[in-house]
């Protein structure tokens, strides 16, 4: 018993139906310890190929929890890092070092809705 999940995959590679995993790009700009500009969520899709492009007033580091990624922010530079959205959820995006930290919370959040 395959199940309705099954089925539904079934027919959709009978019709030809194709998910195809989008590249993504988002600029992001770090001032004071916060991110600039009201939308503090970037929203993609489970599998997306994304790109964040970041430039900072200050030092430190840029982690993005539950990927445990992190790269270092050189102040007026920009840090661009690449990854595959390979989990779905809300995962917070928050500043280390100079000025930043868990304490302050988190400067804003990734979405990554499920296919």
């Amino acid at each position: 018993d395959i199940g309705l999940a099954g089925i539904a995959l079934v027919i959709a590679l009978a019709v030809g139906v194709s998910v195809v995993a989008a590249e993504r790009s988002f600029s992001l700009e770090i001032q004071g310890g916060a991110l600039v500009g009201n939308d503090k969520t970037v929203r993609i899709d489970e599998g997306d190929h994304v790109i964040l492009r970041l430039r900072s007033d200050t030092a430190g580091a840029i982690h993005l929890h539950g990927y445990d990624l992190e790269h270092a922010l050189a102040p007026g530079e920009e840090t661009t890092f690449g990854f595959e959205a390979f989990a779905a959820g809300r995962f917070p995006l928050t500043l280390h070092g100079d000025g930043g930290g868990h304490g302050r919370g988190a400067l804003g959040y990734l979405e990554v809705m499920p296919r």
